[in-house]
């Protein structure tokens, strides 16, 4: 009788190591805001692309309200006590995320400069509020995203926070920056020492990428 011995060799090969898609990579760049004195109620610094930040265009100021509603300057607003968004880009004040789109879901850092010089009284309740609305096609609904103090001092100086953007919101987004002396957080705020009179506000409107993620 003859025997037969059949010998089965199976070789599983380990499964290729999961990958994490990029995210996708600027389309635009750095962008500088136009100045807008025709879609919104007052002239608005406004980046019409989609891009890796924001700069504001020139064209506004203290006492010139740069407002996308019918929020105003106070009436004693001027270039020694005012508030200006200097950039809205991506990623966070580590700069990671940076130099990519300004996408929903995506972590952004908002910067501003604040001058503080020749407001009467004490300078502890100056504070510096940060502000977000997800939709500027109609009147805004601001969210506070935060409130910070600027130093007991005058002349210049830069602020900034990180803020996740939401997901759903408009293509075009807003943020806004007010110095107020006293008061509330509220974004039109005229509750503080002098009714709000030495009040500045500032805001920039951004184009926001739609993300692929599904919010849950």
């Amino acid at each position: 009788m003859l025997t037969y011995t059949i010998h089965c060799e199976l070789q599983v090969s380990p499964p290729p190591s999961p990958t994490t898609p990029s995210p996708t990579v600027l389309s635009g760049g750095p962008q500088t805001a136009v100045v807008d004195e025709f879609t919104y109620k007052h002239k608005v610094s406004v980046c019409e692309n989609y891009g890796s930040s924001c700069s504001p265009g020139s064209g506004s100021g203290p006492g010139r309200p740069s407002t996308i509603d019918d929020c105003e300057d106070g009436s004693s607003a001027n270039n020694d006590y005012d508030a200006d968004i200097i950039k809205v880009q991506s990623g966070d004040l580590s700069g990671n995320g940076a130099g990519f789109d300004i996408r929903e879901g995506s972590m952004v850092t908002i910067t501003a400069k604040v001058v503080t010089n020749t407001r009467p009284g004490d300078s502890d309740v100056d504070y510096l509020d940060f502000f977000h609305a997800s939709d500027v096609s109609v009147d805004p609904i601001w969210q506070l995203i935060g409130t910070q103090k600027p130093e007991n001092k005058g002349g210049s100086q830069q602020l900034s926070v990180n803020y996740t953007l939401p997901f759903g919101g408009n293509s075009y987004q807003a943020v806004r920056v007010q110095l107020r002396y006293g008061g509330s957080a509220n974004a039109c705020d005229s509750s503080g020492t002098d009714n709000g009179i030495w009040n500045d506000r500032d805001d920039l409107v951004f184009k926001v990428q739609k993300s692929t993620q599904v919010s849950l």
